[in-house]
């Protein structure tokens, strides 16, 4: 049983998935931590967010400054506005009521 921490992702979906190869994840006897900044920035944030979901239990998160501008952009408390996020996808998407 393994323990890893991964954070920094920052919607890097194809990098994401390279480096859990290299590990050898395990998903039915290893953690595997994502210590924040999964989302935004990078063009696949949805598809990172679904991939860490799919782990299960497997996947612990901690969130980082980007899930909580997420978080704040969905609730209203702060607007969705540099032109460098990516959020969009994600606050488009139909599991978002």
């Amino acid at each position: 049983m393994a323990i890893y921490v991964i954070g920094d992702v920052h919607g890097c979906y194809s990098s994401l998935k390279e480096l859990v190869k290299k590990i050898d994840f395990n998903p039915k006897k290893d953690t595997l931590w994502f210590v924040g900044d999964i989302i935004n920035r990078g063009p696949e944030s949805l598809k990172c967010l679904k991939y860490v979901k799919k782990l299960g239990k497997s996947a612990k998160m901690v969130l980082g400054n980007h899930e909580l501008h997420l978080l704040a952009s969905y609730a209203g408390v702060k607007k969705y506005q540099s032109r460098s996020d990516t959020l969009q996808e994600i606050l488009n998407h139909s599991d978002v009521s």
